[in-house]
């Protein structure tokens, strides 16, 4: 059986693989500010794109873009600010975007992906 945080790191690296595969560059994985975490950051293009990875072995309990609150989008964004002011670089363009992914490790099935532009509340 696989644990929470073992599918959580399986699919950062789903989604890592997801991104590359788009054409973008991955720029930092699990960035931590304060009690915030950024699972990755990425360029699409001239944009720099703070991205949520939410990963769920079925959609039982609903599905995985679900699970971003409010205020977990609210830490994101402060680590964003923070990720861009300790690299001295211009804060636009950039966004939060989410990726959702459902998948079963121990299946031969490929994973779904959701990936949802431009989060914002």
């Amino acid at each position: 059986m696989t644990t929470k945080q073992e599918l959580g790191a399986i699919g950062e690296a789903t989604a890592a693989d997801y991104l590359v595969d788009k054409g973008w560059t991955l720029l930092e994985q699990n960035y931590h500010f304060e009690k915030s975490e950024v699972d990755l950051v990425a360029y699409d293009g001239f944009c720099i794109v703070f991205v949520e990875v939410k990963t769920r072995q079925s959609t039982e309990f609903g599905y995985p873009d679900e699970g971003l609150s409010d205020g977990q989008l609210r830490r994101i964004q402060k680590a964003g600010a923070a990720w861009i002011y300790e690299r001295k670089m211009d804060p636009s363009p950039t966004r939060v975007d989410l990726i959702g992914i459902v998948m079963d490790p121990g299946s031969d099935l490929p994973p779904v992906i959701e990936h949802l532009e431009g989060v914002d509340r």
